[in-house]
């Protein structure tokens, strides 16, 4: 019989995944221990190990514990947005802060992982979903141009993120160039005169406001 999980055995699971994404993210994944987390948290490496099993199940719960609290901060922003477009200006910003504190290093040794990437994809499948929905209510709403193959166009989107991966771009350039690059140039393509206003009245951040902003 499955044992239930106590109010404070979830709240020390959420502050080690917390803390262990946190160092992963920015020192890269094979820096980190899973004895050093257990230190570093005064915990029983024992605990961290009964808890979690091993370090790569430690960091594809990390990365779903990340992924949930992503999408939590996503709706609440789009709640807040005066259109759907400047909902995905407002998440596109959110998510371009968070890429400028990720070591590039972290994101090439995720790749390395088979459990990872079936995780990646499944998330993939279901933001895929998710555009699509948004590209319909910006058309309706005349902030997409109405001429556009959408299904296309993302699957087009897909590819040249994945290429982009495949190269390791990022590594070259930085997570935060590659995602602002692809993002405003992709997304401009497809803005009618309306969309354009939007994204020009400020909303979504370009390279020289964020550098300004330093």
């Amino acid at each position: 019989m499955a044992q239930t999980r106590t109010g404070h055995q979830d709240a020390l699971r959420e502050r080690v995944l917390q803390y262990a994404l946190g160092e992963m993210m920015s020192r890269g994944v094979k820096r980190v221990k899973v004895d050093e987390i257990a230190a570093d948290l005064q915990m029983s490496k024992r605990t961290l190990y009964e808890m979690f099993g091993d370090k790569e199940n430690l960091l594809v719960e990390c990365l779903s514990f990340h992924y949930e609290r992503q999408q939590q901060e996503y709706r609440r922003l789009a709640e807040q947005a005066a259109n759907p477009l400047e909902a995905y200006a407002l998440i596109f910003n959110s998510r371009v802060d968070e890429l400028r504190q990720m070591n590039p290093l972290f994101v090439s040794e995720c790749r390395k992982y088979d459990s990872v990437q079936r995780m990646v994809a499944e998330q993939a499948e279901e933001r895929g979903r998710h555009a699509m929905s948004f590209v319909q209510q910006c058309v309706d709403g005349g902030w997409l141009r109405s001429d556009v193959n959408y299904e296309l166009a993302l699957r087009i989107f897909d590819i040249v993120g994945r290429a982009v991966m495949e190269q390791e771009l990022y590594r070259e350039y930085g997570m935060e160039e590659v995602m602002r690059t692809l993002g405003v140039t992709q997304l401009r393509g497809l803005c009618t005169a309306k969309g354009l206003a939007v994204l020009e009245s400020g909303i979504m951040h370009n390279g020289n406001e964020v550098k300004n902003e330093k």
